[in-house]
């Protein structure tokens, strides 16, 4: 199983927060992968990418649950995120990085170290288990561009859906997941100094 360390500061699962770390993570990344330009040239930087995200929820015994993991080939380590509301109200949370792949090779499994999101004391550990595969073809996609420090950064490439079958354990809780949000990516990212085409 990946171990995933709990994240005091952070307390939500919400897709919209963790792309968004993830987001400047990867712009990061592509600035250490391809380095800035020298002076004379003005040719584009260029990175590919390729990944998988996931976005599920469910709920079972009166715990709800929101579970998000991020992989991407340009990151060091997978991004994750889980919360969770008990039956008594009580709101969980853990999230970070693990070592290695959470996805790996069609099987997903990986342990959550949580915290009271409230007290900020430990919580016990959440474990996110089960399968993935692609379903259906690659569909083509184009990222809004992004003007950053002198540059303009684009994305293209495809995603392709995937079907999810997870379960969240806590305790003697398994609660089914739902992924609304389930796909692979196979992205080229160019990174071109403003003014030169």
């Amino acid at each position: 199983m990946r171990q995933a360390g709990a994240a005091p500061g952070m307390a939500t699962a919400g897709w919209t927060g963790w792309v968004r770390r993830a987001a400047a993570a990867c712009a990061v990344a592509v600035v250490v992968a391809v380095g800035l330009p020298g002076s004379a040239s003005a040719a584009p930087d260029i990175v590919e990418e390729q990944g998988y995200a996931l976005e599920c929820s469910g709920a079972a015994d009166g715990y709800t649950a929101s579970v998000s993991l991020y992989q991407n080939s340009i990151l060091d380590a997978p991004v994750t995120s889980v919360t969770i509301e008990t039956s008594a109200g009580t709101e969980l949370g853990g999230e970070g990085t693990v070592a290695g792949d959470v996805f790996n090779d069609g099987s997903i499994d990986v342990d959550f170290a949580l915290i009271d999101l409230e007290t900020r004391l430990p919580a016990g550990t959440a474990t996110v288990a089960g399968s993935y595969e692609l379903s259906g073809r690659p569909s083509p996609v184009r990222q809004p561009a992004i003007r950053d420090d002198g540059y303009i950064i684009v994305s293209t490439g495809t995603n392709t859906a995937l079907s999810a079958d997870l379960t969240l354990q806590y305790g003697d809780t398994t609660i089914p997941l739902t992924c609304d949000t389930a796909f692979a990516f196979d992205l080229t990212t160019r990174r071109q100094p403003i003014g030169n085409r």
